[in-house]
């Protein structure tokens, strides 16, 4: 199978225990997890115009930027969640269409 990415755009993602005084605005690149098409993983996360970094590319300590990026895709992969319901019915679309072209 082939790598498929997925940029899932966002509004209003709230992060739990911060409740809806924390909305969160920008993009998220779904990548393939690994080899498994049908599971993604999170690449990279834009909020307006800063790109977060990475939790496992970063050395030393945590960063607010290393912690909203580790919520942020906490979110997309909770199912339960808005935003992890709409990350993956999108990924499911992109699945498919791969599928129906190989």
């Amino acid at each position: 199978m082939s790598k498929i990415t997925v940029r899932y755009h966002f509004e209003e993602l709230t992060i739990p225990g911060f409740g809806p005084g924390m909305m969160l605005y920008g993009f998220a690149d779904l990548i393939t997890n690994g080899g498994e098409v049908e599971t993604f993983d999170v690449e990279d996360i834009k909020l307006g115009d800063k790109w977060l970094d990475r939790p496992y590319n970063r050395r030393g300590g945590s960063t607010l930027s290393t912690c909203l990026f580790s919520q942020i895709a906490e979110v997309l992969f909770n199912d339960k969640s808005t935003h992890g319901r709409l990350a993956a019915l999108e990924w499911a679309d992109a699945v498919e269409k791969m599928k129906e072209a190989a």
